[in-house]
């Protein structure tokens, strides 16, 4: 009885872990047998029994008894039956295979109703789905009928309308005979119809009057010659009511309008009527839009900011009244602007205009800019076209604008330059030209004399700089402000014309706008300056250091210049659309460029002869026994420190007055110039042991000096002529071997027999170098 019981718990438990998702039939079995075999009293640790299970074979081998009487001893001490445990098992098993067949016949039984459900809800499904078939036929033969319904309800509509309409319009073209033969009466009578004549108390009345009275007056319009002469009278009154009923209601919708608060009811409905009345309705819109532009004050000081709300507040009153707003939103914006902006346009440009040519294009150019601003403004209007109000407005003003504005720009710049040497004149105590300045013819001969018997400007201030050589002229004659004041009257111009000059005369506009500055600034202001310059120069032979004011003249020259280019590419920014006047400028501006660089050429190789002149008259000034008296220490004499100061000043000089390769070459210029000054000098002076270390010192001064000019065959030059000074101190013996090396840097002899020559013992010396005398 209790291993039922154990066995029946057991059966308890496996249902309840079958039952489980997590169910492990190996861990259930060995847990089973554990149990059975009472290693887990009380639910005790099962790690003993997993070792017990997991004992090997040899193990179990080991521990069985070797005797009966040990078998007896430990089948008392075991707790191990396995009797109990195969009955355990067997009842378990018997358990099972009984709970298998009821579990199998629970499944069959549920098998079995799934099988008559399922067939139950199919003979349902087909059912519904006849009934289904059946209401789909009821439903397409309900739409026939009706489809027939509908078209039998369109034919009787059909012969209804073809007996009424016949009806009606005879009754309505029987109603305006009696109109029209009643109108057409001497002495007008008593109405049959009084909708014609009587009050019109509510808007249904203007209705009913428009109707009739628009179809008398398309008759009255179709009659021909001889109906005209039988029924003047009657087509006469019905003229005279269509034009009483068109001022009726243009008063009625101004009378609406002048309601407070609007009355936008009545004005939609009164404009809705005014469509058959074409010039009711013109003459309604005009009075509508010289009403509300009346309303505002556009005399403000932001005329155009009032305009643009005063715009966007009646678009939103016209989308309410009128049927087609867009076309009256049109008409409203082209008054507003061109009505009351034209009094302003013609108050500044005309009345008001007291600052002459200059004041009349800025004004205009401001007032153009500022209208052409409402475009941004008004594009939400779909039909207002602003070039076609910008034409309206200041196509007076442009139609000559291009005349008026390089002819201001022109005198402007000429009126400023004028100023400018009239001043300069003043300032230096010199008199009045009487010619005006202007491009003078260029001169073949820089420096021939003049056979012109009146002096030009240039020539007058040149001579007074020349007997005048302590006066500071350089920055007045080519004057930077000067230029960019002129530039800057361009700028100002060319942006006028981008705006203001027609489309096909901008290209030439901006071609004279153009001339005008290169005329002023490249071959007047800075031609002069150079010109003045030139006449200035110091003598090619200088008796004192020579005036160098010249090369900053080139400086100002290169500067401006390019400024000049600048700008004009900068302000003429529309010229590459018109290649044929862009060319032509380019050309221009290329022959002026030319004229100003010989000008610039000629004045700087004056300059380096003078220059050079002066450096000779330097070594000159040398004593010749400079090099050949005793000496206790070593250092560059006088003379070399002057000529390294004065050429120094002179490299610096060219380096800020001249850019790019010009300045390279100018630059080698001097440097074989200088170079040969000192090379003829040093032939000239004896030399002895003592003389010739002062010697290589002051060369040294002069290699240092080149240095600074970066032209590597010139400091080639001056380290060649330092190594020929040492021959003039090396051992007789030693001379073969220096010349030797010398010859293979200079590959010339003549140099090398020039400094044999200078040496002191040069008789002696000479038989060890007779190759290179």
């Amino acid at each position: 009885m209790a291993m039922l019981t154990s066995a029946l718990l057991d059966i308890d438990d496996l249902r309840q872990e079958v039952q489980e998702t997590d169910f492990n039939a190996d861990e259930w079995l060995e847990s089973y047998i554990q149990r059975n075999m009472g290693l887990l009293p009380g639910g005790g640790s099962s790690t003993n029994g997993g070792q017990l299970m997991n004992l090997t074979d040899s193990q179990r081998g080991n521990s069985l008894p070797t005797s009966p009487t040990e078998a007896t001893t430990a089948k008392k001490n075991s707790l191990f039956d396995p009797e109990r445990l195969l009955q355990s098992f067997n009842d378990l098993f018997d358990n099972l295979v009984y709970m298998n067949g009821q579990y199998t016949k629970r499944y069959r039984d549920a098998e079995v109703e799934v099988e008559r459900k399922e067939a139950q809800a199919t003979e349902r499904l087909m059912k519904r789905a006849d009934r289904v078939d059946g209401s789909i036929g009821q439903v397409e033969k309900l739409e026939r009928e009706i489809n027939d319904l509908a078209r039998r309800i369109y034919k009787l509509n059909e012969n209804i309308y073809s007996v009424s309409e016949p009806q009606e319009r005879l009754k309505d073209a029987r109603k305006l005979l009696t109109h029209f033969m009643e109108l057409n009466q001497d002495a007008l009578g008593e109405f049959t119809f009084p909708e014609l004549t009587k009050p019109r108390k509510n808007f249904e009345d203007f209705r009913q009057a428009s109707s009739t009275v628009l179809r008398l007056h398309r008759i009255a319009k179709d009659m021909g010659t001889a109906e005209d002469r039988i029924y003047s009278k009657a087509r006469d009154r019905i003229f005279d009511l269509y034009n009483q009923l068109q001022r009726d209601l243009i008063e009625l919708f101004t009378n609406a309008h002048k309601e407070r608060p609007v009355d936008i009811t009545t004005m939609q409905k009164t404009a809705e009527l005014l469509q058959n009345f074409p010039a009711g309705q013109q003459q309604c819109v005009a009075v509508f839009i010289q009403r509300t532009a009346d309303s505002v004050n556009i005399q403000s000081a932001d005329v155009f900011r009032v305009i643009v709300q005063l715009a966007t507040d009646t678009y939103k009153i016209i989308r309410e009244i009128f049927p087609s707003p867009e076309g009256v939103m049109e008409k409203f914006v082209t008054y507003v602007i061109t009505e009351k902006l034209q009094g302003l346009i013609k108050t500044k440009l005309e009345v008001k205009n007291t600052e002459g040519q200059e004041g009349y294009l800025r004004d205009l150019y401001e007032l153009h800019k500022k209208t052409k601003t409402l475009e941004q403004s008004v594009e939400v209007f779909k039909q207002v076209r602003m070039d076609k109000i910008l034409r309206m407005l200041f196509d007076p003003y442009l139609s000559r604008y291009v005349e008026t504005e390089c002819n201001f720009l022109r005198i402007r710049c000429t009126g400023m330059m004028q100023q400018y040497y009239d001043g300069l004149l003043a300032e230096w105590g010199l008199p009045k030209q009487q010619t005006a300045v202007q491009v003078l013819p260029e001169k073949r001969d820089f420096f021939g004399v003049s056979i012109m018997t009146a002096k030009t400007l240039p020539v007058v201030m040149g001579e007074f700089l020349k007997e005048h050589p302590t006066v500071t002229a350089d920055i007045k004659i080519i004057n930077e402000s000067l230029a960019l004041n002129l530039l800057h009257e361009l700028r100002q111009s060319a942006a006028r014309a981008h705006a203001l000059a027609p489309e096909d005369q901008l290209g030439a506009c901006l071609l004279q706008l153009g001339q005008t500055i290169i005329n002023t600034v490249l071959l007047i202001h800075m031609d002069y300056g150079l010109e003045i310059g030139i006449i200035a120069l110091p003598p090619l032979e200088p008796k004192a250091e020579p005036n160098t004011t010249f090369l900053h003249l080139i400086q100002l020259s290169t500067v401006l210049h390019n400024l000049t280019v600048r700008q004009l590419d900068e302000s003429l920014k529309s010229l590459p659309r018109s290649p044929a006047h862009q060319q032509k400028l380019r050309d221009q501006l290329r022959e002026a460029r030319e004229r100003l660089e010989r000008k610039s050429s000629a004045g700087l190789e004056h300059c380096l002869n003078s220059a050079m002149s002066w450096i000779h008259t330097l070594l000159m000034a040398q004593k010749r026994t400079e090099y050949a008296e005793p000496r206790h220490s070593y250092a560059a004499t006088n003379t070399a420190r002057k000529v390294a100061q004065y050429f120094m000043k002179l490299v610096r000089l060219v380096e800020a007055s001249v850019d790019g390769l010009n300045r390279q070459s100018v630059f080698m210029e001097m440097g074989f110039r200088f170079h040969r000054e000192i090379f003829d000098r040093l032939q000239e002076l004896p030399y002895t042991s003592d003389g010739v270390m002062i010697l290589i010192c002051d060369v040294n001064e002069y290699r240092e000096c080149v240095r600074m000019m970066k032209v590597d065959l010139v400091i080639k030059l001056f380290d060649q002529l330092l190594s020929l000074c040492n021959l003039l101190v090396a051992q007789p013996v030693n001379l073969p071997l220096m010349c030797d090396s010398l010859y293979g840097v200079i590959e010339q002899k003549e140099p090398i027999a020039a400094f044999i020559r200078l040496r002191s013992d040069f008789k002696t010396s000479s038989e060890y170098v007779r190759s290179y005398l």
